[in-house]
């Protein structure tokens, strides 16, 4: 008799860089093809949202019943700030940096109040390249304004970072390497990851992943279905 155990998931959940991570080469598909039969991955990237938005969507997602269940290990990874961080008074999307943090602290309690078998995590918004990103919005839109800046970016991912140590939540801190997003090549726009900026978030994700949850490191996860020479015994 094979016995199926529950599989676990791993949650997605934030803005455009998120939705994203799902095409080719995209730190989700490298998330799922790592973990293919251990845990599922699953993407709830919302192009365009905000911590704001978020708000409204997470508690649909839980009452959905097709994301968030009590039967399986869960993995959550939170993202957002890159829409939030876009500049007050060019951007509708602007967040104020407080508010961002207590939007921030109520997604996390959302989510926690599902169970204890879920594990919740951030991720700060990585870096941008400003120049590459005002020059595609002047080809692409025909705005003249930049309405997002590297240096209000880094002070949203910075007050996500203390604010995850002051309540001992992992983060995983995409500005430890901040010399090697300075390259135009680890972008598709200025904002928008490439191929090469999805390897380095994946990258810096799994070393969080197996240096502080050792659960979730996929080196040492059993698959969740026997192996099939064990069923032919």
């Amino acid at each position: 008799m094979i016995t199926i155990a529950p599989r676990k998931k791993i949650i997605l959940i934030g803005d455009s860089i998120t939705q994203y991570a799902m095409e080719s080469g995209g730190w989700g598909t490298l998330l799922s093809t790592l973990y293919c039969g251990k845990a599922d991955v699953l993407n709830r990237g919302m192009s365009g949202y905000t911590t704001y938005m978020a708000l409204q969507a997470i508690p649909q997602f839980i009452s959905n019943h097709d994301t968030f269940s009590n039967d399986c290990d869960t993995l959550v990874i939170v993202m957002f700030g890159a829409n939030d961080a876009a500049l007050e008074n060019i951007s509708k999307q602007h967040v104020p940096l407080q508010t961002f943090i207590s939007n921030y602290e109520t997604i996390f309690k959302c989510i926690q109040s599902q169970g204890n078998s879920i594990t919740v995590i951030a991720m700060t918004p990585p870096p941008l390249h400003t120049q590459q990103w005002k020059e595609h919005c002047c080809n692409t839109f025909g705005e003249q304004v930049v309405n997002r800046t590297m240096e209000m970016t880094l002070q949203y991912a910075t007050a996500l970072k203390q604010w995850c140590t002051q309540h001992s939540i992992i983060c995983v801190d995409l500005w430890e390497q901040k010399e090697a997003w300075n390259s135009r090549q680890v972008f598709v726009d200025g904002l928008h990851l490439s191929k090469q900026g999805n390897e380095m978030v994946y990258l810096q994700l799994l070393q969080t992943i197996k240096t502080t949850l050792p659960q979730w490191n996929p080196t040492t996860m059993s698959l969740a279905h026997p192996y099939w020479k064990d069923v032919l015994q």
